[in-house]
């Protein structure tokens, strides 16, 4: 998209349907009794994915005025539409929340089925959740191993398991708790930190058995009893806190700007980037907003002011984890040095994140280095705003390797330079915010 002079951003805006809750509101609506109802989806491919895979499985969906309706076949009343003697055929495509979790379910079905997904997705790692579920009875063939897809998974009778993470992650939590809902007894999953609780909160929805515990010292166990029955969704989705981040940063990086983002989730487990940008010094305030959803939703204020650097790490990655490329490139125009730690997750993303983002900020004339788990970012402050009025030096191409976060945060950062910044591909923006560039414009049309 074309870059802008540093005219002040104003305006109200409201973003898409939140991805995560999406995701988990198809899945758990294809395997609940009866007909769901889920308002302001998320309309990335992602999303659409997710959905597919489950029409496949038998499971009828359609939009009317009301929003998307699932036909739920129930939790044991899924059945390949089409499918050979390997299984039914499932293209995952770019969305390992896709793949992972619809293993979860696949693990309690008494047939075979056969995932798969696009270059990026093969490599990513799914070990993660073929270990537990192999634990509670599944059978999981992959074509390396460790696990990455294509993969075959077949399932069935599955028994109770006590499982603890190694990492805090909200798609192995989520894959396992889907796995328990048809396990014998009762199964226990601790992580060493709370993740987004999304899949909790749904689930309780629909009538699951859940029960949290915290540690003092912060570990987070949930138990939860296999059933026989999941209640439909009568469901609003909030907008996607991750696209909001990417706006609001944009608010942040030009002087005067003022910026309302109406109706965005703010799960704790996933607010912990508007908790780093205090630290920083931003000027962001949240009006509560009343819904009948288990999400809480808040309509956000920003206001430009100078950011400092400053360190994040340990229980707060999980909370920004789809954040932190932003928070690198408000980093770049913090004053001081920023560090991020405790997030080598970075490296199993749609891309390496933390090379990727090493690689456009060097190419930028940003001091920047890697981390054996994060990045430590040299920030120019109020001399990258003042070098950027004028005609620079732009490198020959910023490579955003396919992944949609990446390319968000550099066409945000773009928004400082004279010249738009060249990046490689952006059309991979529609995997999660189809909407992104489009409300971008708009609230540079208001300037």
């Amino acid at each position: 998209m074309s870059s802008t002079s540093l005219a002040p951003l104003r305006g109200s805006l409201s973003v898409g349907g939140d991805k995560s809750i999406t995701h988990r509101a198809i899945l758990l609506a294809s395997i609940a009794d009866g007909k769901s109802i889920i308002r302001g989806e998320n309309k990335g491919i992602d999303c659409l994915r997710t959905l597919r895979c489950m029409q496949q499985l038998g499971v009828p969906s359609f939009v009317d005025s009301q929003g998307l309706v699932i036909e739920g076949r129930g939790l044991r009343g899924l059945h390949p539409v089409l499918g050979s003697a390997s299984g039914v055929r499932l293209d995952c495509g770019n969305s390992g929340t896709t793949a992972r979790l619809l293993c979860g379910i696949l693990a309690g079905q008494c047939f075979p089925a056969f995932l798969f997904g696009d270059r990026s997705l093969s490599l990513r790692p799914m070990e993660r959740i073929a270990r537990p579920l192999r634990q509670m009875g599944a059978s999981i063939v992959g074509q390396s191993d460790p696990v990455t897809l294509p993969l075959q998974i077949a399932g069935g009778a599955l028994h109770s398991i006590s499982y603890r993470s190694q990492v805090a992650s909200a798609q192995v939590k989520s894959t396992v708790l889907f796995a328990s809902l048809y396990a014998e007894g009762e199964s226990r999953y601790t992580e060493p930190f709370p993740s987004r609780d999304h899949s909790e909160r749904m689930l309780e929805q629909m009538g699951a058995s859940i029960c949290r515990q915290e540690s003092p010292r912060g570990a987070y166990t949930l138990t939860m009893e296999g059933t026989d029955r999941l209640s439909p969704l009568d469901l609003t989705i909030p907008g996607d806190f991750s696209t909001a981040a990417y706006l609001i940063a944009a608010a942040l990086l030009i002087p005067d700007s003022a910026l309302v983002l109406r109706r965005v989730g703010v799960n704790p487990g996933r607010t912990g980037f508007l908790d780093a940008l205090r630290q920083m010094g931003a000027d962001i305030r949240t009006e509560p907003v009343f819904c009948s959803s288990p999400e809480p939703q808040a309509d956000l204020y920003i206001r430009y002011r100078p950011l400092r650097g400053i360190n994040v790490g340990g229980s707060l990655i999980p909370r920004m984890i789809d954040e932190l490329p932003i928070f690198a490139v408000l980093a770049c125009a913090a004053e001081g040095i920023s560090r991020i730690r405790d997030a080598k997750e970075l490296r199993y993303k749609e891309s390496d994140r933390i090379q990727a983002l090493l690689s456009g900020i060097s190419a930028l004339g940003i001091k920047a280095r890697a981390l054996p788990d994060g990045l430590e970012i040299e920030g120019a402050g109020e001399l990258l705003h003042r070098a950027n009025r004028t005609r620079g030096i732009l490198p020959s191409c910023i490579d955003t390797r396919g992944d949609h976060r990446i390319a968000m945060a550099f066409s945000v950062l773009s928004l400082l330079y004279q010249e738009p910044l060249p990046l490689s591909d952006v059309s991979c923006v529609s995997i999660s915010a189809p909407e992104f560039f489009p409300l971008l414009k708009k609230l540079l049309a208001s300037c």
